[in-house]
Parts: C-alpha cells; structure tokens; sequence
C-alpha cells in the first residue's frame, strides 16, 4: 500500500503541480515505528490540497464518471491520517499509515502487506 500511495503522491505532483516543468524537487521523509509508518512528502509546485476534492462516484456508470480523481481517492483510503498545509510556498503532505502487529516482521506474509 505505501508504494501506492507514494506513486500516487510523486505522479501527481510531478505531473499537475509541477506542469512539465524540469527543475522542480519532491523530498520525502519516512519514519518507520513498531506501530505506524509517517511519511511526508513536500514540493514547490502549484499549492493543491488533496483533502478538498470530494470522493468520486464509484457508483456511475464508467462512461459518465469524470476523468481523473481515482489517485487521490486511493490514497485517502489506504492511509490512516493524511494532513496538508502550504507553507512558505510548499506543499507538505503529510501520511500516516498503521501497521497490524507482526505485518513487518521477517516471514511475515508479503501478499498481506
């Protein structure tokens, strides 16, 4: 899940916030813990809050959904925190997804994670 999510976040920047431009940064900070792990992602693209867009209608029939949307949705339900804010002209989002006891311990099923 976290791969997802990262190459949810890192696309969509690369591609939206920072329009084809070639000089842009992303950096990323990930912190494992027992229980969690954080990441946050910042940029200095055009500033975007993820938690703005409503969820899309998974409901509608596929020729009558809007186009894009899917990848932030994805990432708001495979995260358990998700926090933006825009500061001195960066985006930073920032992630939090917990992990079940024993999800990462050596043996431990890799088809579950």
């Amino acid at each position: 899940h976290l791969n997802l999510v990262l190459e949810e976040v890192v696309s969509n920047i690369i591609r939206h916030g920072y329009g084809g431009r070639e000089d842009g940064e992303v950096s990323l900070a990930i912190r494992f813990a027992p229980e969690a792990i954080a990441v946050t992602v910042e940029d200095q693209g055009m500033p975007f809050n993820p938690l703005g867009l409503p969820d899309p209608d998974l409901t509608a029939p596929l020729e009558e959904r809007e186009v894009g949307g899917l990848g932030v949705y994805l990432v708001r339900k495979l995260t358990d925190e998700l926090d933006y804010r825009s500061e001195g002209g960066r985006n930073i989002l920032r992630m939090l997804m917990r992990i079940a006891p024993g999800r990462l311990e050596p043996g431990a099923d890799s088809a579950d994670a």
